[in-house]
């Protein structure tokens, strides 16, 4: 995740329910171009989150990565990158 430094930033709190679990993650994933010419998308990126969501955090990131990766455009290089948070 970046920030800009000259924007202001305001501060929220939140609970986060035990067994919740917060994905972050950079453009990259969604703003991936696929090899039929369209973008990965947030709704490709929902369906894939509830394809797994009874993995494990490791092997969900993985299979996130993976699908991406398998298919995105082998000349795009944008980064990827996920931070996703579970609370026990």
């Amino acid at each position: 995740m970046g920030v800009f430094p000259d924007l202001d930033y305001e501060s929220k709190e939140f609970f986060i329910k035990p067994k919740s679990r917060i994905l972050f993650y950079t453009d990259g994933i969604t703003d991936s171009i696929l090899t039929d010419n369209e973008i990965y998308g947030e709704k490709r990126l929902i369906n894939k989150l509830k394809d797994c969501i009874n993995l494990s955090i490791e092997n969900c990131i993985k299979e996130i990565i993976s699908d991406v990766l398998t298919k995105r455009n082998i000349q795009e290089s944008d980064d990827i990158a996920i931070l996703f948070i579970e609370r026990n």
